[in-house]
């Protein structure tokens, strides 16, 4: 058990689990399984996403909407005692990349996503980290709030492109 999944069996013990109550599969898909039929897939926060790695990939995604009733992915910050955020799974579909702002990152998955890496000047990230605190309660992340004026800025260049054009005579 890693240290993730260590977090995790305390958090369930007092939850009122007793250990033999509760099965852990270090291999595969679904980390835990409970006695009253829960089960749980453990995922390491890393800042703002966590990452289904290709041992599982897009079939450890896959399983984990088998019995979506009663599976969860629980999202662990191994300085925290109790779960960041936990994703009943009939709450998501397979195609749900982000979650209360959260990334689900899909090692080894086909995206049109590519991530570069951004300076930025210091007033600026300010300004966005205020942004991302007034809506965190709709899941805003700093990566969610510049992908959102990136595309504004994107489309608004796009319409004054046009009305340039527009404007032109060509003779």
């Amino acid at each position: 058990m890693n240290k993730t999944e260590e977090g995790f069996f305390k958090w369930l013990l007092k939850q009122g689990y007793k250990p033999e109550d509760i099965h852990y599969q270090g291999r595969g898909t679904l980390d835990f399984v409970t006695s009253d039929g829960r089960k749980w897939e453990v995922k390491r926060l890393y800042r703002h996403k966590i990452l289904i790695y290709p041992s599982g990939g897009t079939r450890q995604w896959d399983a984990l909407f088998d019995d979506p009733e009663n599976t969860e992915i629980v999202v662990m910050d191994e300085r925290k005692e109790d779960p960041v955020l936990r994703i009943p799974i009939k709450n998501i579909s397979k195609d749900t990349r982000l979650y209360k702002g959260i990334d689900i990152y899909l090692i080894g998955e086909k995206t049109k996503v590519d991530r570069i890496t951004v300076t930025i000047d210091r007033d600026l990230l300010k300004e966005i980290d205020g942004i991302v605190k007034k809506h965190s309660h709709m899941g805003a992340s700093r990566s969610s709030v510049m992908e959102y004026y990136l595309k504004k800025g994107v489309d608004d260049l796009k319409k004054l492109r046009e009305e340039e054009t527009r404007g032109r005579v060509i003779v």
